[in-house]
């Protein structure tokens, strides 16, 4: 049990909570927050084993990482449901909550790529979409505790059970490390799709490209690992998070599934009325040394396929976010964003919200973006449902948090994998324009893979070149 927690304002909150149940005739959330030191991500979320459900996210330019475990309010995605109605939904629990403490409390989260497409079994625990309040979450300097309260709630036991977890929670991350994967043996490994089968995909989508069918798509490639003994999910984001320092950490576990990744695309942050967003598209890796690097730098923004592949993205950008903002700032050149393998181009777009434009509203206009589905949108969608042979889930949709007051942020999910006890399985897509080369497009996958396969084993992706899956 911790002493850093006041247990009579804990218990106050709960019995405000209590009475506004009673006044109202239905279940109230209360949410308590006070200071709490800095904790170290892996560390928390190693410790949360016990727990059923688990979250993580960080990012270098927003402070120290937030996690959260338990579940305190699960708001699924119904079908047909949109995502603004589901915002709704979050609006309303809020406009009765009671909310004591200077945190906000944050729904985390996220929806399926495309939710036509039948959910596969290894994707059945996150479904359409759903976003979960913690139970108890760490945000920067403090501590959130959260619960729903009835009429008939016995607020001093249930104020006696948050403290408990909180103290068994406590107790797991004092007492824990993060130990690195050891597989009993050399891990296995498939594609599921072979390799010269997917590049006859990308000669076929590029045709569909140059008969005017479509402008751009997007493929994806699925590999599956599975090794003797269960992932270590800690181990696995702490080699993202190591590899890739500048990208979005995120980890979702829902029992036993964790969907994680280390992504380096934004798709919309909102704050305080304004919108920042990001366009990535156009690739190349990184050199073996300064002067390859720097050469493939140039290369990237000298390549007229890789300018016209980033400009759709640009442009259709640009277009669906003037129906929600005054302004937009969209700089005229895109840099060159170097990540641990590969080179993106990048544009950074800023602008100001029109007043009460929800976030989820924007996240469901933007998704999916041309970098990862295609244009024409519909048309791109259609082709990937009849081509792709593999059931993205969660890989390249929006994850990210919402807080009580609207304002968020959203990741494309990029750079990730599903990870259930011994079995993984990796992303990685390319986008096809007009002029696509298969056998570039799949070295280009193969190096997005990397990220992802060498922390689920360090050195699995040089493995799998040996074993003529990743081919120079």
């Amino acid at each position: 049990m911790s002493p850093l927690v006041e247990r009579d304002a804990l218990l106050a909150c709960l019995e405000q909570a209590r009475q506004r149940a009673i006044h109202g005739e239905q279940p109230v959330l209360a949410c308590f927050s006070c200071p709490w030191p800095v904790c170290d991500g892996l560390l928390a979320f190693a410790a949360a084993q016990g727990f059923d459900q688990a979250v993580l996210w960080q990012f270098a330019e927003s402070g120290p990482a937030t996690v959260g475990v338990g579940c305190a309010l699960e708001l699924k995605l119904q079908s047909g449901q949109s995502l603004v109605e589901l915002q709704e939904t979050w609006q309303r629990w809020i406009a009765t909550a009671v909310i004591v403490g200077p945190q906000r409390p944050r729904l985390f989260g996220g929806r399926t790529f495309d939710r036509e497409n039948p959910c596969s079994r290894q994707w059945r625990a996150f479904a359409e979409g759903a976003f979960v309040l913690p139970r108890l979450s760490r945000q920067g300097e403090h501590l959130m505790l959260c619960s729903q309260v009835t009429a008939q709630t016995d607020c001093p036991a249930l104020c006696q059970q948050l403290l408990e977890d909180l103290g068994h929670w406590r107790e797991s991350e004092e007492g824990g490390t993060v130990t690195p994967l050891q597989p009993g043996r050399r891990p296995r490994i498939a594609e599921s799709l072979p390799a010269e089968h997917w590049k006859t995909r990308v000669a076929e989508a590029v045709a569909a490209i140059e008969a005017g069918e479509l402008r751009k798509v997007v493929l994806a490639r699925e590999v599956s690992v599975e090794v003797d003994t269960p992932f270590s999910l800690p181990a696995i984001l702490q080699a993202l998070a190591q590899g890739n320092p500048t990208a979005y950490l995120f980890a979702l576990r829902r029992g036993g599934s964790c969907f994680l990744g280390a992504t380096p695309e934004r798709l919309v942050l909102q704050q305080d009325g304004q919108l920042r967003t990001t366009a990535l598209a156009g690739s190349i890796p990184r050199g073996v040394c300064a002067q390859s690097d720097r050469a493939n730098h140039d290369r990237l923004l000298a390549s007229a396929k890789d300018r016209h592949e980033h400009a759709l993205v640009v442009e259709t950008l640009r277009s669906d976010l003037g129906r929600f903002t005054a302004s937009l700032e969209v700089p005229a050149v895109p840099a060159v964003h170097r990540l641990a393998h590969i080179q993106h181009l990048m544009t950074p777009i800023r602008g100001r919200l029109l007043p009460g434009v929800p976030l989820l509203a924007v996240v469901e206009a933007l998704h999916p973006t041309p970098a990862v589905g295609g244009l024409d949108r519909q048309a791109a969608i259609r082709w990937i449902r009849r081509h792709e042979s593999l059931h993205r889930g969660w890989y390249a949709a929006p994850v990210g948090w919402l807080d009580s007051e609207g304002d968020g942020e959203f990741a494309v999910a990029l750079r990730s994998a599903l990870v259930c006890g011994e079995q993984a399985w990796a992303f990685a897509g390319c986008g096809l324009v007009a002029g696509s080369e298969p056998e570039l497009e799949y070295r280009e996958t193969c190096v997005k893979l990397k990220t992802m396969l060498d922390a689920l084993a360090p050195g699995l992706s040089e493995n799998l070149i040996e074993a003529s899956l990743l081919q120079a």
